[in-house]
C-alpha cells in the first residue's frame, strides 16, 4: 500500500475515534490529528475542495481544543 493512502486511512481512523470519544479534549485532539492527516492526503491526491474542507475542519477543531484547554 502506498504511503499516501496509509496516511489517509490513519486520518480516517483518527476522525472516527474522535466521533466515538466521550471526553471533549480527546475528541478535539483526535479531530486535529485526523484533520491534519486528511489535509495532507487531500493535497497529495490534488483535491482542492477536500483540502479546503479539511483545513476549515482542522482549524475549527484546533480552536475548540485551545478553548477547552483554557477552561481547564
Amino acid at each position: 500500500m502506498e504511503l499516501v493512502r496509509l496516511i489517509g486511512i490513519l486520518g480516517l481512523i483518527a476522525v472516527t475515534a474522535g466521533v466515538l470519544a466521550r471526553q471533549t479534549m480527546r475528541r478535539n485532539a483526535a479531530f486535529v490529528v485526523g484533520g491534519i492527516t486528511l489535509l495532507f492526503y487531500s493535497l497529495a491526491i490534488g483535491d482542492g475542495i477536500f483540502a479546503l474542507l479539511q483545513l476549515i475542519f482542522t482549524v475549527s477543531a484546533g480552536y475548540e481544543l485551545w478553548r477547552e484547554q483554557r477552561r481547564n
